[in-house]
């Protein structure tokens, strides 16, 4: 996996689906918007290595996804795959299904603003904040075959039931059930104000982590290219990581004799707003907490909003 780019074409659709009704030109009929930027190419960082076809130990994955933003950031490469329109035969591979998987976004009559249960293969919705690790640890029990990418905002983590679920590990058996991989999102705000666990040093965030039963693996970075192959990279120790527990616990005799690993996680920090607009009206928009509410809040009107975002 690693060394070979990752698939990220969904982050080019994902702008599209809260903004506009159609393609490019039809601008007198964009949405007004509906949602953060951001967050779509840390969403394909995950789907690259779900789709990979790379052998790992487990036959399945799931990508699970905690916050509400991440949705258009999974539909824009489901539509891409061609798997979307298997199920959506009228959201085509044509300018003209296009048009209206763009529409469908939040929009009224159509899907909402999570990974709705008309999403092909949802699971968790999203946006009802703490429940991620939860729901992909009940995905994976007594299901061996399959690996549950637990995507895990910072604002998320500092709710009570997600930083209780950090415990889930201690009930997962390394050959009956299957593996929760989470991934925490560090990009240092939440709604309006900085998150907890970015702020704190990385040795003292590692601790706690390590605490909980886990190893975090850390990719860091702001150039997306780059953060694509280092996430290829941290996905490969992960596979190797899950292959020496496995074969570890069949050593020890099999399920009931097997002892609680240590289980792999990833830690990935980058810009709030990441490849979104940079600022507006000289206020600081990527980087800063400006980006999780609608940082182009008018491109219908203005024309300088309107070239950000087809940017």
């Amino acid at each position: 996996m690693a060394g070979r780019q990752l698939p990220g074409g969904g982050d080019d659709l994902s702008p599209g689906q809260p903004a506009a009704t159609g393609t490019p030109e039809a601008r007198a009929h964009q949405k007004p918007p509906a949602r953060p930027l951001g967050l779509e190419p840390r969403s394909g960082l995950h789907l690259g290595p779900c789709q990979s076809g790379d052998p790992t130990p487990r036959s399945e994955c799931h990508l699970p996804l905690g916050s509400r933003p991440w949705a258009p950031g999974v539909l824009g490469p489901t539509y891409l795959d061609g798997s979307y329109s298997e199920i959506y035969p009228d959201k085509s591979q044509d300018s003209e299904g296009l048009r209206r998987f763009f529409k469908q976004f939040s929009f009224p009559g159509h899907i909402g603003s999570h990974c709705t249960p008309e999403t092909p293969g949802s699971i968790h919705e999203g946006g009802e904040l703490g429940y991620v690790l939860s729901h992909a640890c009940g995905a994976v029990f007594d299901n061996p075959d399959l690996i549950a990418i637990a995507c895990v905002g910072d604002g998320e983590a500092e709710t009570g039931p997600l930083a209780t679920s950090w415990h889930i590990n201690k009930f997962l058996n390394p050959l009956s059930d299957g593996v929760v991989l989470p991934v925490l999102h560090l990009n240092g705000y939440k709604i309006a104000n900085p998150t907890l666990l970015a702020r704190i040093p990385k040795t003292e965030l590692s601790s706690l982590l390590r605490g909980y039963g886990w190893e975090p693996l850390f990719v860091e970075g702001s150039e997306p290219q780059a953060m694509h192959q280092a996430m290829a990279a941290a996905m490969d120790q992960v596979v190797r990581r899950l292959q020496e527990i496995r074969h570890r616990a069949q050593e020890e005799g099999g399920a009931d004799q097997a002892s609680r690993p240590i289980w792999p996680m990833i830690v990935l920090r980058s810009p709030k707003g990441w490849t979104g607009p940079e600022a507006l009206n000289g206020k600081r928009i990527e980087g800063f907490w400006r980006s999780h509410q609608v940082p182009l809040p008018n491109p219908k009107q203005d024309p300088a909003q309107l070239q950000q975002l087809e940017a």
